[in-house]
């Protein structure tokens, strides 16, 4: 069986059970994480599944977390039973990367959030690719 990742111009498929390099969990997606050669690209983010994040999760050799809201990589190492921490570090775009975003569905402004729950978050995939014009 494959799942097939749909970038923007090019197709991967991943057959399952194939380790995968790196996935990385995110809180927002900074444009200043592509490279500053990058003069032309296009972003691509669909609604990820649980099911899906799980299971890359599972199939990866790195797990690297730039979320530093503790209450949310609590909320993920229970989910994927898997240990993560904190972290404020920049993330730099690498395209071998698998890239999720997990957010809260009702933003906190001015406020962090100490509980956080699978029904307070939301997951998206993110694909992107230079030389791109929509």
């Amino acid at each position: 069986m494959y799942r097939s990742r749909a970038y923007i111009n090019v197709n991967v498929n991943i057959k399952e059970g194939e380790i995968m390099d790196r996935v990385v969990l995110l809180n927002a997606l900074p444009l200043n994480a592509f490279p500053p050669e990058w003069r032309d690209y296009a972003i691509q983010i669909m609604k990820a599944e649980l099911e899906d994040v799980y299971q890359d999760i599972v199939e990866a050799r790195e797990i690297k977390c730039y979320i530093r809201h503790p209450a949310t990589v609590q909320l993920l190492q229970e989910i994927f039973e898997i240990e993560l921490t904190p972290s404020a570090e920049a993330y730099k775009y690498n395209p071998d990367d698998i890239v999720y975003i997990v957010t809260l569905k009702t933003p906190q402004r001015g406020k962090e959030a100490t509980e956080v729950s699978l029904e307070d978050v939301e997951f998206y995939e993110m694909y992107a690719s230079e030389g791109v014009w929509l």
